[in-house]
């Protein structure tokens, strides 16, 4: 390891760090492994004393790769991992994104909302399965959510036809 390096300061850690259940989010970029999404959760003894962080990191462009990336003969644009907030984890075509060099390397991403006023409503009802006109102006493309077991978070699918 690095002489400097606290992992106290990062990003997996402060997500969990004095709470409780599983934490996922604030994805974060690793020099090595690059754009990660980290799932923490918080460790305490018998007293409830407060231990550390445990945490299992998910690679941006595996999940991108093995989850999102779909076949575009299928008329699909994209595909996404939207969290409750309406916000984009991580999107298929994210899956040869390039690591990128960073200075804040303890910083998290900043995640950009999924800007679509009717896909942000439905998150905001917490319903579980819908399909959306993608742009109501034209009628072109649809929008398909999926509400996933997995954090309440949105497996949603853009398509550029019916």
């Amino acid at each position: 390891g690095t002489p400097q390096y606290d992992p106290r300061t990062r990003p997996f850690y402060k997500l969990a760090e004095q709470q409780r259940g599983l934490r996922c989010g604030n994805p974060y970029l690793d020099r090595l492994a690059g754009s990660l999404l980290p799932c923490s959760m918080a460790i305490y003894d018998a007293k409830e004393q407060f231990l550390g962080v445990v945490t299992l990191d998910m690679q941006f462009n595996y999940l991108a790769r093995t989850f999102l990336s779909l076949p575009k003969s299928l008329g699909i644009k994209d595909g996404y991992l939207v969290n409750t907030e309406g916000q984009i984890v991580v999107k298929g075509s994210d899956k040869s994104a390039k690591i990128l060099k960073q200075d804040k390397i303890n910083t998290g991403y900043i995640l950009r909302p999924f800007t679509h006023a009717a896909l942000q409503s439905a998150i905001k009802k917490g319903e579980a399965i819908g399909f959306i006109e993608a742009d109501p102006t034209s009628h072109k493309g649809r929008i398909a959510f999926l509400k996933l077991n997995f954090l309440n978070w949105y497996f949603v699918i853009e398509a550029e036809s019916e």
